[in-house]
């Protein structure tokens, strides 16, 4: 699940669109539809870029519930349990 987000090819996207609505619309719809493509693709960057952060807390609130992980020393906290699986290598 090692998926980048390629700001580019969204760019790319963006400009496509934008080059589409200049050049098919005049008046008050190509401001309307300028503003909500630019809004369109904000979120999509801010929601792709945060996805990763998302995965990493989700991970350490998994490793927060002690119940299903008995292999490891009742003395370790869950944040030294949780960086010691994510340092492990193999």
């Amino acid at each position: 699940m090692k998926q980048k987000i390629s700001l580019a090819s969204s760019t790319s996207i963006l400009i496509g669109a934008v080059i589409a609505i200049l050049a098919l619309l005049r008046g008050p719809a190509q401001t309307i539809l300028l503003l909500l493509t630019f809004v369109l693709w904000g979120l999509w960057v801010l929601l792709a870029l945060l996805r990763p952060s998302w995965q990493s807390n989700r991970d350490y609130r998994y490793y927060l519930d002690e119940p299903f992980l008995p292999q490891y020393s009742s003395n370790m906290t869950a944040l030294e349990r949780f960086l010691r699986d994510r340092l492990e290598v193999g």
